[in-house]
């Protein structure tokens, strides 16, 4: 697809065809202006592509963040549940009686 770029001020197109010269300086292969400006598009949606990646990811995160800390909530009030249970079958005193627990 072609697109055409008009009224571009005359010190912006001389920086793009000096970065266009010095890449294709170190590159030692021909590279034009209109190879910098595409490079730049394509590194631009690619930058807008990697950051919606970026913040799914984030979410994703916060999501397991969230689910592992609920499961270790649950998980330690089960511990604490079964070593109710323990203290109960070892020592024969209903811990949920409201004399023990003051």
């Amino acid at each position: 697809m072609d697109i055409l770029i008009r009224s571009i001020d005359v010190a912006y197109a001389k920086e793009i065809e000096r970065k266009a010269k010095d890449i294709r300086n170190k590159i030692g292969t021909e590279f034009s202006r209109n190879d910098y400006i595409k490079m730049l598009i394509q590194n631009d949606c690619e930058f807008q592509l990697t950051k919606l990646k970026e913040d799914k990811f984030d979410r994703v995160v916060d999501n397991l963040n969230y689910t592992l800390t609920n499961q270790s909530e649950t998980l330690q009030e089960f511990i604490d549940s079964n070593n109710r249970l323990f203290h109960f079958m070892v020592s024969g005193i209903d811990m949920l009686d409201d004399e023990w627990r003051d």
